[in-house]
């Protein structure tokens, strides 16, 4: 029987000679993925800041590394809840993420603190206390045991009420099922005003004002307008009562894996980005205000008396919420204190 060995004999050596030429493109990519590295940040958001300090993270980190990190953005929960992102991050199978600090009081209560009532009256005075040096160590190591590396505090600006149905004086509140942050002194705080707070996740505000189940919500109006909640709960009233912090936090475990000089980077970046956003959102603060008015939003303020009686209730309730949590008044009276010690 004739077998025809030389031409098995070629096809061996031409499959051998495709083998070794894939395992060498293999071997050359691992070589280069060696020294690469992936960052996936989570946002809960989309189209605002926090969306936009991503985006302005990446193209620095890239540059800065020389594209050895690259950055993939998630923005508006893709990579699932706050809660399960958090605890994402501190296992180390999500890089980064950015959300209020209040998102983190599971983690620790002390993540609240930024946020409290009676801290800022604008938001220079918040940028300037909250990256004072002390301040900023202080709150980049609240997760330190937890597996959180803080990256950045990023002022987002003061709060509103968004509503169906105006909201003009003090005794408006009373009763009104109103959407908070899951955060204790944040419920309390509304709970002081005559309101029925309703902890919620964002994704899930404009369905349910839209739908009744709550009839206005704490927020920004750099969330109310991408979302163009003028068309369903055109209201805001304007209390200044607290001001929203963002926290950029990156997984520790994951940092670790990192060569110094990568590490290092991806923390100096965030501190180099500080200035820039912060100038950014002191002019997107004005463009979403008048986009409210221009798509029909209208905007009130209460009375000087109302706002006098709310801001004290605020901060009585902030008061008592600090003597039943002491652990937390340090860092609180630090954020209050800074530039004045």
């Amino acid at each position: 029987m004739n077998i025809r060995k030389p031409k098995q004999h070629s096809f061996v050596r031409a499959l051998t000679a495709g083998v070794m030429a894939i395992a060498a493109s293999v071997g050359i990519a691992g070589a280069a993925n060696a020294n690469s590295y992936t960052m996936k940040i989570s946002t809960p958001t989309i189209n605002e800041l926090q969306h936009e300090w991503a985006q302005m993270y990446k193209e620095l980190l890239e540059k800065k590394t020389d594209n050895k990190i690259a950055v993939q953005i998630f923005p508006a929960s893709q990579l699932g809840p706050i809660a399960s992102v958090i605890e994402g991050v501190q296992l180390g199978s999500i890089e980064a993420t950015l959300t209020p600090y209040e998102f983190f009081a599971g983690v620790d209560r002390r993540y609240q603190t930024p946020g409290m009532p009676g801290l800022y009256s604008t938001m220079q005075e918040a940028y300037d206390k909250l990256h004072s040096p002390k301040v900023r160590e202080t709150l980049m190591s609240l997760g330190e045991t937890k597996g959180l590396v803080g990256l950045s505090s990023i002022v987002y600006g003061p709060q509103i009420f968004v509503s169906k149905t105006p909201i003009n004086t003090l005794a408006d509140f009373q009763g009104k099922k109103i959407r908070v942050l899951a955060s204790e002194i944040e419920v309390e705080a509304v709970k002081s005003l005559g309101a029925a707070p309703v902890p919620m996740p964002l994704t899930e505000v404009s369905s349910a004002l839209q739908q009744g189940a709550i009839e206005g919500a704490n927020n920004l109006y750099d969330v109310v307008v991408p979302q163009k909640m003028y068309t369903f709960a055109p209201n805001v009233v304007e209390t200044d009562l607290w001001f929203t912090v963002v926290h950029a936090t990156v997984s520790e475990a994951w940092l670790k894996q990192l060569p110094d000089d990568l590490r290092q980077a991806v923390i100096d970046t965030a501190k180099e980005l500080e200035p820039t956003i912060f100038q950014h959102q002191l002019n997107r603060q004005q463009k979403a205000l008048d986009a409210w008015l221009e798509n029909g939003g209208k905007v009130t303020k209460l009375s000087e008396e109302d706002s006098r009686v709310a801001h004290q209730k605020a901060t009585d309730a902030t008061a008592a919420y600090l003597e039943a949590h002491p652990a937390l008044r340090e860092t609180y009276e630090l954020i209050g204190n800074a530039g004045t010690e």
